[in-house]
């Protein structure tokens, strides 16, 4: 309930807040631009936000903690859009779309990719034993207590 009144609060402040600067703050003949440019910008963050989701694929070497189904409708989303944006020509609805479809399009080939690969239980044990392999920890605390516990050999 906390949770949704906090989201309730910032959606409604959010518009309110956008409807009137746009309104009252923004000269006629650029309240196009201005809206427009704002869109583009949150549709980038869109398609984006999936983008720790493809980290944690490529430093798990598994498509487990990224869902199929919102890579796939999100790259058929930007399609759509894309395509209709060239139809209208319509710049505001065309890049924004066009990022959101070559993000789309890298997320499924991440799917293609590691499909197949072994399912990791948890990403930050994946990431630590690939940082074993590789002949040490990328942790600085861990770090220090490897060269305490070296050091207290000697």
């Amino acid at each position: 309930v906390k949770a949704a009144k906090l989201v309730g609060v910032v959606n409604v402040g959010v518009l309110g807040t956008v409807t009137a600067v746009t309104l009252f703050a923004v000269h006629k003949n650029t309240r196009l631009t201005f809206v427009g440019i704002l869109c583009t910008a949150l549709t980038i963050g869109m398609y984006a936000s999936p983008l720790s989701a493809m980290s944690t694929v490529v430093k798990t070497k598994s498509v487990e903690y990224m869902p199929f189904s919102l890579s796939l409708f999100l790259f058929l989303n930007a399609g759509v859009w894309s395509a209709y944006a060239v139809l209208v020509k319509d710049i505001y609805i065309g890049v924004p779309n066009a990022v959101g479809l070559f993000l789309g399009s890298a997320q499924l080939i991440l799917y293609v990719i590691y499909k197949n690969k072994p399912v990791s239980t948890n990403p930050s044990e994946a990431i630590e034993e690939e940082e074993e392999e590789e002949g040490g920890s990328a942790h600085p605390a861990r770090r220090g207590i490897e060269m305490n516990s070296s050091l207290g050999n000697v």
